[in-house]
């Protein structure tokens, strides 16, 4: 019988290499005595502070280079 051809054999381990790592994933959750909210809500908690500090970091782009374009107008 001839082996499949190398991009089906790909993508077989590939599905098979995400299946065990939610396999872990799952184990390591439920031996962390942790709920589901909990984990959403630390998350949440890190999407909300990165977005926040992105923001930030922009806000201070914007602004330092309005005021260099005002130095050079003046």
């Amino acid at each position: 019988m001839p082996r499949p051809p190398l991009a089906e054999r790909k993508k077989k381990l590939y599905i098979e290499m995400r299946r065990r790592r939610r396999q872990v994933m799952r184990s390591r959750f439920r031996r962390s005595g942790l709920n589901i909210e909990a984990l959403y809500a630390s998350i949440k908690t890190v999407q909300q502070t990165t977005t926040i500090a992105g923001h930030m970091k922009e806000e201070e782009a914007n602004s330092y280079g309005s005021n260099e374009l005002r130095e050079e107008l003046h």
